[in-house]
């Protein structure tokens, strides 16, 4: 039996050939067209190939033969012959969008997507307002990170028609460039087409929390908690709002609820140990932390958080550990040469402590708290008159901290 979809392709096929293309076709390749359709319906498609195949070899122009071998070898699973022929195809007939966006498709599903965002412009050079091949450029480039391009696509689809879906995209890119008050109104624009999606609900909580709105914020968590009471990103959101609330015993409660719902959610952690730190119970947060690590070790700040509890708590060669592992990641963060050089001070490591913060003083030469640091760090090495150099230093840039250590050591 044939299914729907073969219906159609047969049936554009036909009109194609009689309506687009108006070519002059061989009678010899043409039958070994109409041959090749008739397989193509029984789901003979390999066969269906050769017939087409030989008709192009008879007709190397026609179009119709490349379309039909396209989309056989696209049942067959041969994607990149199908990408050379819709290829041809386009190369034969540069006006034809469906000849583009088939193409463009394809080249996304076997992971060209460079060159799928070509032939989608091109289409658009052809076609402004082709709904279609907008909305999947605006795909490509939101995967691209491209997200002002994306909305900008995303946007003239909306302008051709507004849906839910499209709406709700314009917002999460204007979340995304970081315009907060766009992203509301597009989430309640979305809201107003359908609200019964959670995520319309929840994204639109994210952006008024970015804007302050924490009353507002709340009250879209307990629409999307009715409409979706076991998904553990809605815990989560309500976790963020009431941090920012500072009412942190009720984030703590929702993040447990959270991670009780998904164990294995990296952000859920990683705020979770946030609101533990300002609620003081730092064992407990460097054990999220650490779970951070499990999850996503090559998350940076994960380390200098961890590192900062361990300073608190006293634990210079895990601190130091830890400031050394963020440096690994990102070598440019000067501040954090500083921080490995007050645990190394902790741990009695002073010549490690010296050498960091000579890095540092290359670059900021005004630090009153480098120069300061390396002068204790000198002092107990016995350096003691580049220690007091760097003293006397720290105090001309404003440190109290280096007059007490001067007035003790340095005369």
């Amino acid at each position: 039996m044939l299914t729907m979809k073969k219906i159609l392709f047969i049936f554009l096929l036909v009109m194609y050939s009689g309506l687009v293309f108006s070519q002059d076709i061989d009678s010899r390749a043409k039958a070994l067209y109409e041959s090749g359709i008739q397989k193509y319906k029984e789901g003979k498609y390999q066969e269906s190939v050769e017939d087409f195949t030989a008709a192009i070899a008879l007709q190397p122009d026609y179009q119709d033969a490349f379309l039909g071998r396209a989309e056989a070898n696209e049942k067959l699973e041969n994607n990149f012959q199908a990408v050379e022929d819709l290829d041809k195809l386009t190369k034969l007939n540069c006006k034809n969008t469906d000849y583009f966006f088939r193409k463009a498709k394809l080249k996304s599903k076997v992971g060209l997507d460079d060159e799928a965002l070509q032939d989608y412009s091109q289409l658009i050079m052809v076609d402004p307002k082709h709904y279609a091949a907008l909305y999947e450029r605006g795909i490509l480039y939101n995967l691209f990170g491209m997200y002002e391009e994306a909305f900008t696509d995303f946007k003239k689809c909306s302008d051709i028609k507004p849906t839910s879906e499209i709406l709700y995209t314009l917002g999460v890119l204007s979340y995304r460039l970081g315009r907060d008050s766009d992203a509301v109104n597009y989430f309640s624009k979305s809201i107003s087409y359908d609200s019964q999606n959670k995520n319309y609900f929840i994204y639109r909580a994210r952006a008024n929390n970015r804007l302050g709105n924490y009353t507002q914020a709340m009250a879209d968590v307990k629409i999307a908690m009715k409409l979706s009471p076991e998904d553990p990103e809605i815990y989560y959101i309500q976790g963020m709002t009431f941090q920012y609330q500072r009412d942190f015993a009720n984030a703590l409660s929702a993040l447990d609820k959270a991670i009780r719902l998904k164990k294995d959610e990296f952000e859920f952690y990683f705020l979770r140990a946030s609101v533990k730190t300002s609620l003081g119970t730092i064992p407990s947060a460097i054990e999220d932390y650490d779970q951070c690590v499990q999850l996503q070790p090559d998350k940076m700040d994960v380390y200098l958080n961890r590192g900062n509890l361990y300073m608190k708590l006293n634990n210079y060669d895990k601190a130091e550990a830890d400031f050394a592992q963020y440096l690994e990641l990102n070598p440019g963060n000067m501040s954090l040469y500083q921080k490995r050089a007050e645990a190394n001070i902790g741990r009695g490591r002073f010549k490690e402590a010296v050498d960091d913060l000579n890095i540092l003083l290359e670059v900021r030469t005004t630090s009153a708290q480098a120069h300061y640091l390396r002068g204790l760090a000198k002092l107990n090495l016995d350096e003691k008159e580049e220690a007091c150099k760097d003293l006397s230093k720290s105090v001309e840039l404003g440190s109290s901290q280096a007059s007490e250590l001067i007035s003790a050591r340095c005369r």
